[in-house]
């Protein structure tokens, strides 16, 4: 074998190794977590799991129950949403947008309507606190606490 041979050899196997590396050196993420919710008009409850790690981020799917109790109406509320959390350390910016399920006891009817939040979380790669604030609907403003695992 030829220098030549084993250098070229050597360049196209460096890629896949630096790309491995890389790989095994990304933190731990707890993928899992649970967050109590309180805002202007619902309190709230939701499980949050991640389902595809990308780039600078992940996609989230969320699913939760809340109570809303407006000035005009109160109800229940049923929330499904797929979402995107960008940040790699612990600080990141938390967006979702869904579908919730409404019942309003005090009126009689039900509808379904959309759902969206923009927000702010912190949350450690490999930590079990979780801490978010933002605006959404139905919340308005809105602060929770939540655990990952």
């Amino acid at each position: 074998m030829n220098l030549k041979t084993l250098a070229v050899g050597l360049f196209l196997l460096f890629p896949s190794i630096r790309s491995q590396a890389q790989e095994s050196s990304l933190p731990k993420i707890n993928k899992n977590a649970l967050v109590a919710a309180v805002g202007m008009f619902q309190y709230s409850l939701s499980y949050e799991r991640r389902l595809v790690e990308l780039n600078k981020g992940s996609l989230n799917a969320k699913a939760g129950y809340g109570k809303i109790n407006a000035p005009d109406y109160y109800g229940s509320n049923w929330l499904a949403a797929i979402g995107y959390l960008h940040g790699r350390n612990a600080h990141h910016l938390d967006a979702d947008f869904g579908c919730r399920f409404f019942t309003a006891n005090d009126r009689g009817f039900s509808e379904l309507a959309l759902a969206a939040h923009l927000g702010y979380r912190f949350q450690r790669p490999a930590g079990l606190l979780v801490v978010k604030a933002g605006i959404g609907s139905p919340e308005g403003i809105y602060l929770g606490i939540g655990l990952a695992f």
